[in-house]
């Protein structure tokens, strides 16, 4: 990679996943199928016991990915800022 991963979970099941400028990453969610992003920017992706999950990337812009145990879900994207 060329840049720097972290990840962090402690005892009550939450996780934070970063990675940093150019690297590429790819998730799986059970409840999602399956995600796979390149990107120049940061990403960061946290989920917690209840299962809602988030999924933010900075993409000369940003984004946000949210989705609940539940089905709904929130994709937005703006453009280049």
């Amino acid at each position: 990679m060329l840049g720097q991963s972290s990840y962090r979970a402690d005892l009550l099941g939450q996780s934070d996943f970063r990675a940093s400028m150019l690297d590429q990453f790819s998730s799986h969610i059970p409840m999602l199928g399956y995600s796979r992003v390149l990107m120049l920017g940061q990403s960061s992706y946290r989920a917690d016991l209840p299962g809602q999950s988030n999924y933010r990337a900075d993409l000369l812009g940003q984004s946000n990915y949210r989705a609940d145990l539940l089905g709904h879900s929130d994709f937005r994207v703006p453009m280049l800022g």
